[in-house]
């Protein structure tokens, strides 16, 4: 269902058995088609995805970025918005990221990665209306993510 050159490219950001392990069983559950196939692939997919940020953005680093006090969170805890700020730009600060226009491309792709993550969640927690998607209804939702 997914592109192998989509899972391919993917696949250059895991690391390790475990990474790639959970990352192979989230597409195989799109490979045989039942009422829960998009259920399962979500939830693994958002745990893959979670993992992976994780390892990409500790916190110990988030906290020493410049930009980390505008965006800090009232209860002093990392937020997805700000691994996935930090997994992309790294500890490069603001001004910097103006003065090459990146600081909106920047924003963007963290709202997208959020908006994906949303998506995932809601098939997560499974209601009337996120069980039983049709094949072309799992293609739809699943081939975006890549």
């Amino acid at each position: 269902m997914i592109p192998k050159n989509k899972i391919k490219e993917f696949k250059k950001y895991l690391k390790g058995d475990f990474e790639n392990n959970l990352f192979d069983s989230a597409i195989s559950n799109l490979e045989s088609y039942n009422s829960l196939t998009f259920n399962n692939f979500a939830y693994a997919m958002r745990e893959m995805l979670r993992i992976v940020f994780h390892r990409l953005s500790p916190e110990e680093e988030i906290r020493k970025c410049s930009w980390y006090p505008d965006l800090k969170h009232p209860k002093d805890i990392i937020t997805r918005r700000q691994r996935y700020k930090y997994a992309i730009q790294g500890g490069i600060g603001e001004f910097l990221l103006k003065q090459f226009r990146l600081d909106k491309s920047i924003e963007r792709a963290c709202t997208s990665l959020l908006d994906q993550i949303e998506v995932l969640n809601s098939f997560t927690h499974i209601q009337e209306h996120t069980y039983n998607l049709s094949i072309e209804d799992t293609r739809q939702r699943a081939i975006p993510m890549f």
